[in-house]
């Protein structure tokens, strides 16, 4: 079972897809290949008015491990960024240079990271 379906109550992650199926309903292979932007354009973005979303990102189980890998104490912790969106895998990458299509380590650079991205073009 992954990590993320132990940290939380089954109850509330349920409550939290719900959600999110509510704000994102399931799209078709020819309409996710019409999405080019990423987030929720702040539907939900913390703090929320819906207590699923908004109680995963401070779950004391996920500040306690983030504490534990930071070797820092939870008080210490700074949330800067939690938003509840959907990724779709496409064939063409048309929204130009700010098209989601590859995103195979999220960085969010540069507003959330210290040091520049390695380049990703395969080499040889």
């Amino acid at each position: 079972m992954p990590w993320w379906m132990t940290c939380c109550p089954a109850t509330r992650l349920e409550e939290a897809k719900a959600v999110a199926e509510e704000t994102f309903p399931l799209l078709t292979r020819e309409e996710r290949e019409k999405v080019t932007d990423f987030g929720s354009r702040g539907s939900l973005e913390f703090p929320t008015d819906r207590p699923a979303v908004d109680s995963i990102s401070l779950h004391p189980r996920i500040l306690g491990a983030v504490s534990e890998l930071l070797a820092v104490p939870e008080r210490e912790i700074r949330l800067t960024q939690s938003d509840l969106w959907p990724k779709f895998g496409r064939t063409a990458r048309t929204g130009g240079a700010y098209d989601n299509t590859d995103q195979r380590i999220h960085v969010d650079y540069p507003n959330h990271t210290l040091t520049h991205p390695p380049r990703w073009e395969p080499r040889g």
